[in-house]
């Protein structure tokens, strides 16, 4: 992850593929995210809107995958700081571009140079060059999502949580999911168990 930042920076949708990363976003939550559900002030980012491209239409919608899918999550710094940053960029296309600049889709935080919304095969297309310009590893969009939870539960957060943080409808799917690479509550266990039945333990169990 860290070479593919360094790959990205500068990048015209390096927020786009940040966002991913940090917050493990479906792609049609990613480009249905607003200005409006960013709290700049409580420090909260909420996904709560999907953007769908079908039959060559685009699909703005309230309605996500699973009731679950609608969450706040903190609003990450670096996140913050890029969010703040293309902002001002976009303020400053539309006030050069003047009645150029497309307005339809002026609350939607992804939207390209003059204002259009980045569709998701775009998304991905980019993704895959990237990739690809710089050596790494080809890999699907969406594994910017498994790449999210898998580093999560290496530094030790639990399944119950990384449920949330994903926007999972049940402990379940995440636990189908991602159970496997849960080994830091298993190095947890292994301490506990040790350090319990160790010969010198005070605190030995009686068999």
């Amino acid at each position: 992850m860290n070479a593919f930042f360094n790959a990205i920076k500068g990048h015209p949708l390096e927020l786009a593929f940040k966002t991913l990363a940090y917050y493990g976003l479906r792609r049609s939550e990613l480009l249905g995210m607003k200005w409006s559900s960013v709290d700049f002030i409580n420090k909260t980012i909420s996904v709560n809107h999907k953007v769908l491209v079908i039959e060559r239409k685009i699909l703005v919608s309230d309605k996500l995958k699973t009731e679950s899918s609608n969450r706040t999550l903190p609003l990450i710094p670096e996140i913050e700081k890029q969010l703040l940053k293309h902002k001002a960029e976009i303020e400053k296309n539309r006030a050069h571009l003047g009645k150029a600049y497309k307005t339809k889709y002026s609350d939607f935080i992804f939207v390209n140079t003059i204002g259009e919304l980045i569709l998701p095969d775009t998304l991905s297309h980019s993704f895959g060059k990237v990739l690809k310009a710089h050596g790494l590893k080809r890999i699907r969009l969406h594994d910017l999502r498994h790449s999210c939870a898998s580093i999560m539960l290496a530094r030790g957060v639990q399944i119950k949580q990384l449920q949330e943080w994903l926007g999972h409808s049940n402990y379940s799917t995440t636990a189908d999911v991602y159970s496997h690479l849960d080994f830091s509550s298993k190095i947890q266990s292994a301490q506990t168990i040790a350090s319990a039945l160790a010969p010198n333990s005070h605190n030995r169990s009686e068999l």
